[in-house]
């Protein structure tokens, strides 16, 4: 049986496994590079059992099948297929997909820290109202601009985005930081 697995995001992926040689003792821990927007066949030819483990490792760091490129949501850096390579349509539409989430993270990333910035500002002008001095924040604009790097670069890559800010308004309250979870160990 053999593995396909492709890259769907902008950086070479070192895919990293362990799988069970037959006659070593232990598991041996594999590396292969995978190029932006290329694929690897996982190396020799996997029974079920090794491709099923293979699968498993990576799973939690988001592989997924082909078959889910078109339907799921989501960061999907790398997709499998079994026995036939990947076709060049199928990674350049996870690679696409890829760099719709990545937008839209850096975007809502950028909001929040407009916000936090709004609301510090906010509670340092209500301190100074504590000492005397007078002022309100009404509104927070924030710009953001990306300048052409040396390398150059298409006018349509440059990021150019304005967010405005205007406390007291549902919505625009400081983000929560995310909690995290400890794992059992097993």
């Amino acid at each position: 049986m053999k593995l396909y697995v492709c890259n769907g995001t902008r950086q070479v992926q070192a895919f990293v496994y362990r799988r069970r040689i037959e006659g070593s003792p232990g598991d041996k821990l594999i590396t292969q590079p995978i190029p932006i927007g290329g694929q690897i066949q996982v190396s020799g030819d996997l029974n079920q059992y090794q491709v099923d483990d293979i699968l498993d490792q990576h799973r939690r760091y988001g592989l997924i099948p082909v078959s889910e490129i078109a339907t799921g949501r989501g960061l999907a850096p790398l997709a499998y297929q079994l026995d036939a390579p990947i076709d060049a349509g199928k990674i350049f539409r996870l690679a696409a997909r890829n760099q719709g989430v990545m937008v839209e993270r850096g975007k809502k990333s950028r909001q929040d820290a407009a916000i936090v910035a709004a609301t510090n500002l906010g509670r340092n002008l209500n301190e100074l109202h504590g000492a005397g001095l007078s002022g309100d924040l009404t509104e927070l604009q924030v710009d953001v601009s990306e300048e052409r790097g040396p390398a150059g670069g298409a006018e349509s890559d440059l990021l150019q985005e304005s967010t405005v800010v205007r406390p007291g308004i549902p919505g625009q309250e400081p983000p929560q930081p995310a909690r995290r979870h400890r794992r059992k160990a097993a």
